[in-house]
């Protein structure tokens, strides 16, 4: 027996893209460093641009030393996924962002900083 949901196909791919992924992304850095805040606003105001989205759709959520800084975010799953192909295919802009590595949640860390060595 099939089950019927009542959604069309369309209906069901319009929620999947509405659900926020958690992105984990590192960038060179100390929170202490004198420019820490503008480098963490350079990455916030350019991300988006780079995965055409409006910049109030990403949403901060948590700011954090790490081996340099990590800073955890929401973003919709189609922009998680974006920037999981940006970093994939080390691509420039997130390296000049100073943007060491990507990971969506439950996955393993894409490391650019290796891939530029």
């Amino acid at each position: 027996m099939d089950f019927d949901s009542g959604l069309k196909d369309d209906d069901t791919k319009k929620d999947s893209i509405l659900e926020d992924s958690s992105i984990f992304v590192a960038f060179k850095g100390n929170m202490d460093d004198k420019d820490f805040k503008w480098k963490l606003d350079t990455i916030l105001k350019n991300v988006p641009d780079l995965l055409h989205m409006e910049s109030s759709k990403l949403k901060v959520q948590k700011v954090e030393p790490w081996k340099s800084v990590h800073v955890t975010f929401n973003i919709s799953q189609e922009a998680a996924e974006q920037l999981q192909i940006l970093a994939q295919s080390n691509n420039q802009q997130l390296w000049d962002l100073g943007i060491l590595s990507v990971q969506m949640e439950e996955e393993g860390a894409i490391n650019l900083a290796l891939a530029q060595n």
